[in-house]
């Protein structure tokens, strides 16, 4: 793809969250192309539809939460930084409700959803050989708390906030996930 055709791509899918985000789901698209200093020609050259403009947005938020996982850091600190981060993505997912009503939304998204899995699989693996998380503790049960607890935050807070939000409510749910030791 050339740069310029690139960057028209990027600015639309940066358009495109921030439109989702303020408006919802069903923002006219053609307020996503003039946000993104576009005619409607290149949004759908670029994206049939828009629950293609979606999975942009979501295969993007995605793609920052890989970059930021930190190798050597403790499990514990990186499941933190993990929830935190995931809580975004969540909150616009809940803002953008509708799409669930697209006819194939869900087999449109399972990529997404295999590589969320797969972007856990390490932290959630790591954390319990370190005595953070319990054995029997799943990765799709993490999954699960994630999504719960960006439903806490709103897809405009910032960074702070979200982490405010987070943070309290993911320390109470971990410690109850934690290996227990019976005494005698």
């Amino acid at each position: 793809m050339r740069r310029d055709a690139e960057d028209r791509r990027d600015a639309l899918i940066a358009a495109a969250h921030d439109c989702f985000r303020d408006s919802g789901y069903l923002v006219p698209l053609e307020d996503i192309a003039h946000r993104a200093g576009v005619g409607r020609g290149t949004l759908y050259r670029n994206f049939p539809d828009r629950l293609a403009l979606a999975i942009a947005v979501f295969e993007r938020e995605i793609a920052r939460l890989e970059s930021e996982v930190l190798p050597n850091a403790a499990p514990a600190d990186l499941l933190e930084r993990r929830m935190v981060l995931a809580a975004r993505p969540y909150a616009l997912a809940f803002r953008l409700a509708d799409m669930k009503r697209e006819p194939d939304a869900r087999a449109r998204f399972a990529h997404l959803e295999a590589r969320a899995i797969e972007m856990w699989r390490p932290l959630v693996e790591r954390a319990k050989e370190a005595g953070v998380l319990r054995e029997d503790v799943s990765i799709g049960q993490v999954m699960t708390i994630s999504r719960i607890i960006g439903g806490l935050v709103t897809a405009d807070d910032d960074d702070e906030a979200i982490a405010q939000t987070v943070l309290p409510m993911w320390r109470l749910i971990v410690d109850g996930l934690k290996p227990r030791t019976t005494g005698t």
